[in-house]
């Protein structure tokens, strides 16, 4: 009796490894981009999924240089099964037939909709999955505005008064003439000056480039709005005076250092500094607010990231899977509290309150931004990065006139140059 039942424990204990065996034999390869920090939080999120899932095994692979690694791979066709990249990037895999087409209402729809609009083609269709989102909001001195009586400025005429203020009136009460009103990003280098130009753009109603329709696109810098951007943003370096000197040359580096060092009391950008500021500054001397409004709104730029799919690769439902999972509110959640380094910057959710998730009350500006759609997004061309530069050119050469240039004249030469990329891509409108 004992040997007999020896055996059947013995074919019981084989059947079920025999079981898992089977089960966990597919294997699906997502690559990414960042650092091993990064990579182990994706492990992490690999771990949950297959606790859940234990058929479907996900080994996330790191690669700093992604974007060159997937065209490469593309060329050779060694492509993973999916990766994670920034969501500018979707005309160009879109363009290369490297990603295949999505079902948005496999998903929930709890999922902000400017955020399925970065996976979005020309054809309508969405060739990605919303991952994470960040937008760009304003950074300030809240002890500077406490000390001079003033409120955070909702429009460009009171960011003049309050810049003005913080260059002119001694906001840190040290004494001494050493502080300005705002930094600006106006280096050409690796683009930066058109995060400058892209914010203030939008808010007086203009943008680089237009959707014709049909995956086809044609300049849109010949407008009104741009001479009222681009004399704005002169008028703050040259008439005002309330941005530090070396503006023409200022990378990201040197615009957040500057804030945190205590020499200017605005800057903007992504959500991704909030413990260096207060940790230099004070949490109680650092506040964040949806970018002042220009003529046509308080816009800011977005980023953030996508999942995209293989067009080739013969596990799509099971990446739909995964997708599905990584986009519920408890992996959102996760993913945003995983230190040091959180993969998800702000939830692609709607449903989630950020700030209590993160308990920084510095988020809860950047996440109103898109909940009350401030926050756009570029057009996706094949490739948006050549248009940056171009942008930075533009915004740089500003920058280094010293006098008021010949807006008309600037404007006419950059958007010939907008065109003439637009037109290499393919994409240009007739």
């Amino acid at each position: 009796m004992a040997k007999k039942l020896t055996s059947i424990i013995f074919f019981v204990l084989v059947f079920f490894f025999l079981s898992t065996s089977v089960m966990a034999q597919t294997t699906i390869e997502i690559w990414h981009r960042g650092d091993m920090a990064y990579n182990e939080a994706y492990t992490q999120i690999g771990e949950r999924f297959n606790e859940k899932n234990p058929e479907i095994e996900v080994n996330f692979v790191l690669y700093p240089q992604l974007e060159d690694k997937l065209i490469t791979a593309g060329m050779s066709d060694s492509l993973p099964d999916a990766w994670i990249l920034d969501n500018v990037t979707t005309g160009k895999w879109v363009t290369n037939d490297f990603v295949r087409s999505v079902n948005r209402d496999q998903f929930s729809d709890q999922i902000m909709d400017v955020a399925w609009k970065t996976a979005q083609a020309g054809d309508g269709k969405y060739y990605a999955i919303p991952w994470s989102v960040q937008g760009m909001a304003m950074y300030y001195r809240k002890d500077w505005l406490d000390n001079l009586g003033l409120e955070f400025p909702e429009n460009w005429e009171q960011l003049i008064n309050v810049t003005q203020k913080f260059t002119n009136a001694d906001p840190d009460q040290d004494g001494e003439d050493n502080t300005y009103g705002i930094g600006l990003y106006g280096a050409s280098t690796r683009g930066y000056g058109y995060w400058t130009l892209q914010n203030f753009l939008w808010q007086a109603g203009g943008s680089l480039i237009k959707n014709t329709g049909n995956g086809k696109f044609i300049s849109n810098l010949d407008t009104d709005a741009t001479v009222r951007a681009l004399e704005f943003l002169h008028d703050l370096v040259y008439k005002y005076e309330v941005v530090p000197p070396g503006v023409s040359a200022a990378q990201s580096t040197e615009v957040y250092s500057s804030f945190q060092n205590g020499l200017v009391g605005m800057v903007f950008h992504a959500n991704y500094k909030n413990s260096a500021y207060t940790n230099a500054l004070g949490r109680e001397n650092v506040g964040a607010a949806i970018m002042p409004a220009g003529s046509a709104g308080s816009f800011g730029l977005g980023e953030g990231e996508n999942i995209y799919i293989n067009s080739n690769t013969e596990k799509y439902d099971e990446i739909i899977k995964l997708a599905q999972f990584m986009t519920t509110t408890d992996i959102q959640k996760f993913g945003m509290q995983i230190t040091p380094s959180n993969p998800v910057r702000l939830s692609v959710r709607k449903d989630i309150d950020i700030a209590k998730v993160t308990n920084n009350p510095l988020d809860k500006p950047f996440q109103e931004a898109f909940l009350n759609n401030k926050i756009k997004y570029p057009e996706n061309i094949p490739d948006y990065y050549p248009i940056k530069i171009i942008a930075a050119e533009l915004m740089q050469e500003v920058f280094l006139a010293e006098e008021a240039p010949n807006y008309e004249q600037l404007i006419e030469e950059y958007d010939q140059k907008i065109n003439e990329e637009l037109e290499n891509q393919g994409v240009l409108a007739e």
